[in-house]
Parts: C-alpha cells; structure tokens; sequence
C-alpha cells in the first residue's frame, strides 16, 4: 500500500527504518513444551517494543475487570509500548480512544477487553495508525495495578478498504494468470515421462532410440535434492517459532527431520527424471550439441569454454534488461513491482545461511530450464522433422515456451497482474533460441548465476562475520563455472606448448 498509493519508495524506506508503525519487526517467542501459556514480543528496527501478544489456557479464569480499569490499563501499555505522534511528551497522550468491545471465553468465562485508539495527527497515506489493546483481570497471585494485565497490543494502519479490495483482485488476477498455464507445465511433465518410457525401444526403421543416461541425471538429482535437504534442515532453529507446544520437542524435531529428508527424496527423484529425458530428448534432437554430461571432463574444449563464460554474460544481460524493463515500464506505463528489502536476517541467523540461496538457485536453474526449454522444444524438432514449415513450427514453439514460462511467474505481485508474463516472455524467449542455436548449459548457467545473486544478495547488506562469511561461499560457488573454464584454457595452452616441442632424436 505505501509502495503503490502511500509516497512511493521512498516512504517504504522510510517506513523500513522505524516509525510509528514498521514495516519489519523481530518477533521473540516464550514457550513451554507441553503448556498452552505463551508469550510474544514484537521489537521494531529501533528497538522499541511495537507488539505484546500472552496466550492463556482456555480453563485459566480471571475476576471480571471494569471497563473503566481496564481502559487505563490499556492507555499505561500504550504509554509503555506505542510509538508517540510527533510532539507528543508521551505515547499515551497522544492516543485517541475510539471503541471498546467486550468478549467473553466459553470454557472459563474469563471476560477480555479490547480498546481501540488512533494515534492523533499520524497517517500513511490516507490510512489512520490504530492500536488494539487488549486487557483481562490480574492473576491474584501476581497482583496488578487496577486488577488488570495486558494479553496483547497491536499497532497498524488500517489500509482503506477500497485498496485492499484492490490489491485482492490484483493477487487473484495474478494467480489466474499462473494457472493458465498448467496445463501446459502439465503437458512437459508427461511429455518427459513418455519419452522415457519409450526410451530404447525400435521406432518405425527398426531402429533403437538411445538408451536413457541415468547414472549422470542421478548424480545432478542428489546434488540438488542434498543441498536442499541440508537447507532444509538449516532451517530448524527458526522452525521453532511455529512449535505446536501439545507436540513433544523429540516429535517436533523427528518430524522436521522426516520432512528434511522427503524433500530431499523427492527433488532428487524429480530432478533425476527431468533432467534424464530432458539430455535423451535433446541427444536425438541436436545430436550435435556438446553433451551436457562431458562439460567438466572436457572442459579444455573451446566450446565448452565460451558456454561456461556465456552463462555469466546471459546472467549479466538478465540483470540489466530487468532493471531497464522495469525503469521504462514504471515511468512510461505506469507498471508496479514492491519494493522490498534485500536483507535476510532470518537466514543469517541459521548455522549455514548460504545453503539456501546456493539450493534454491540450483534447483531453479535445472529443472526450469529442462522442463520449459530442452523437453518441449526437442520434443516439437523430433515431430516436425525435416518439414518445409520446420522453421515456423520451431518459431511457434519458442513463444508458446516462453509465454509458459513468463506467464508461470505471473503469480508475483504485479500491477498491471500480466507484466510479470510480458517481462518474463521476451527474455525465456531469448534463452529458448540460444538452447536451438549452442545447448541447455549456457542457459542453465545463465539461471542459476541469476538465480544466486538474488538469493544470497543479502549477504552483501549487512555486517558482520556471518554475513561476510555468506557473501564469500556465494562468490566461490558463482565462480565454478569460470574457474572451469581457466582450467580448460590452461590445459588448451599446456597440449599446444607439447604440441610445439620437437620430440627428442
């Protein structure tokens, strides 16, 4: 809402860095395994406490506290916690009561009070900043002032209802968008399977089809599948802010474990059966393409070289027509994207904060570059054959893969909801020739580099040992395909030096 009707980005940094209600926050939770009581507390990026939440059990009763003790309950938390207007000597002072409500729990009869404020003089854009303050009778046996304590606050800006209706049709104009095109996803995924089934069989000549090359595909599912297995696990520490305290923690942690290593299974198996019909479908396609398994053992081939090095310019050209695409659609059109923070304190706070950015980019870069370029386009050169149309069928399934690949992203939040397609379109449709006209490896180069530097930019925004440590192993792994191609080129210069030295008499 700031973003798109409320000042701009500019407003959204400003947001970012505090005020009277953050965009970002840290959220502590203290629980106890096996008790429903728990507490919450939310801290803005300045320190402040912006938001209390306690959960009691549903039999705890309370005495039935006043409205009017209980309103100065919730103003002395809203002097304690809320932000104050500026000017104001103190938070509380510069609420004004709007209503209050009353609910009372069936199990205990315990009665809680909600009082609702609006903070004088603020707005984000034509949104008041609101408060809700929720109060219940003290515990007895812990005492407090009126005969009441606080179970939460909340502080927000109530967006105009207007916007968020909005907004609502823009994220489900999105989604619609996605979804047109799973039939066709659905379509590449059998298509895959079928030409693995048929594999090795005799065609029409008598002929056998090329057998399919498991052992390698097998070898980039568990590489995938592991890495996001490991990050799956990584991700642990945080996973305990979503405990179910009925669960024991020896179960919760089984269970994260489980769904650790399912994932890994499954991607591997995924990535394994993609990735094999993707080469055997390409192999008979455009036999003479470099095979894609041989790029590390014959790296000192020129041509693998240049689609190694390839990958990092098509990297290079994606970030710059993005950033262009976006400058000339926002100002010329009137286009939206959010802006966002590229931090990512919740992954530096995990033991191996890299292993996500490096797993994800991996898996996105494999099978989205198998499944939406290499199965349907050698698929379509196998049927068309050698037909004087051969060209515009070749044509039509370039843009029909990259419409299914932009418009698969389309499911991002975006204003107009298929810009994300359209942005996506032209650029899947470059790759799409380039994996015609020289392989798969320099685009799925090209994804994964893309890819990476998304995923780990965050370790370039923050300071730190973690944070230069991240940064470090997310150059090196980016580096891979460079270094491969030095050492192809070393050993180029080392065959053509023996080449020029006369043999002995």
């Amino acid at each position: 809402y700031v973003d798109r009707a409320a000042g701009g980005p500019e407003a959204v940094r400003r947001l970012a860095r505090g005020g009277a209600v953050p965009l970002y926050a840290w959220d502590v939770r203290l629980f106890e395994p096996g008790s429903p009581r728990e507490a919450l507390v939310r801290l803005g990026p300045d320190g402040r406490v912006v938001g209390v939440r306690r959960t009691l059990a549903e039999e705890d009763r309370r005495p039935t506290v006043s409205e009017a003790a209980g309103r100065r309950a919730a103003e002395r938390a809203l002097a304690r916690f809320a932000p104050a207007a500026p000017g104001a000597a103190a938070g509380g002072a510069a609420w004004r009561f709007v209503a209050a409500s009353v609910e009372t729990q069936p199990r205990s009869g315990r009665v809680e009070r909600t009082y609702r404020y609006e903070l004088a003089g603020v707005r984000v854009g034509e949104a008041p900043v609101r408060a809700d303050v929720v109060v219940t009778g003290a515990d007895r046996a812990r005492g407090g002032g009126d005969g009441a304590e606080l179970l939460r606050l909340r502080t927000w800006a109530d967006v105009p209802e207007s916007w968020r209706r909005q907004y609502d049709e823009m994220r489900a104009s999105n989604d619609l968008y996605a979804s047109l095109t799973l039939p066709a996803m659905l379509a590449f995924l059998v298509g895959a399977v079928v030409a693995l089934a048929r594999a090795g069989r005799p065609n029409a000549g008598g002929a056998r089809s090329p057998a399919v090359r498991w052992r390698p595909a097998l070898a980039v599912g568990a590489l995938v599948g592991g890495l996001l297995a490991v990050a799956a696990v990584n991700q642990l520490p945080l996973a305990w802010f979503g405990y179910d305290t009925a669960t024991a923690p020896r179960t919760f942690v089984l269970q994260q474990l489980l769904g650790a290593a399912a994932a890994g299974v499954g991607t591997t198996v995924f990535v394994t059966v993609i990735v094999a019909a993707a080469e055997l479908l390409t192999r008979r396609a455009f036999p003479w393409q470099t095979d894609w398994y041989a790029f590390v053992r014959r790296r000192d081939d020129p041509g693998v070289g240049t689609q190694l090095l390839g990958g990092y310019a098509l990297a290079a050209f994606g970030f710059a027509y993005v950033t262009l695409f976006y400058l000339g659609a926002r100002r010329l059109l009137g286009w939206w994207v959010p802006t966002g923070s590229l931090d990512d304190p919740n992954q530096i706070a995990t033991a191996l904060p890299w292993v996500s950015a490096i797993g994800t980019a991996l898996f996105a870069g494999v099978w989205e570059e198998a499944a939406f370029r290499a199965v349907p386009l050698a698929a379509l050169s196998l049927w068309v054959g050698r037909r004087p149309t051969r060209r515009w069928w070749m044509a039509g399934g370039v843009a029909l893969t990259a419409l299914v690949f932009g418009f698969g992203h389309a499911n991002y939040p975006s204003w107009p909801a298929y810009s994300r397609g359209v942005e996506l379109f032209l650029e899947a449709a470059l790759w799409a020739v380039l994996y015609l006209r020289v392989g798969l490896p320099i685009t799925i180069v090209g994804h994964v580099l893309y890819d990476l530097v998304w995923f780990g930019l965050f370790a370039a925004h923050g300071q730190g040992r973690a944070y230069a440590t991240t940064l470090l192993v997310v150059v090196l792994v980016g580096l891979i395909p460079a270094l491969l191609a030095l050492d192809g080129a070393l050993r180029r210069r080392r065959a053509a030096r023996a080449r020029r030295v006369p043999a002995p008499a």
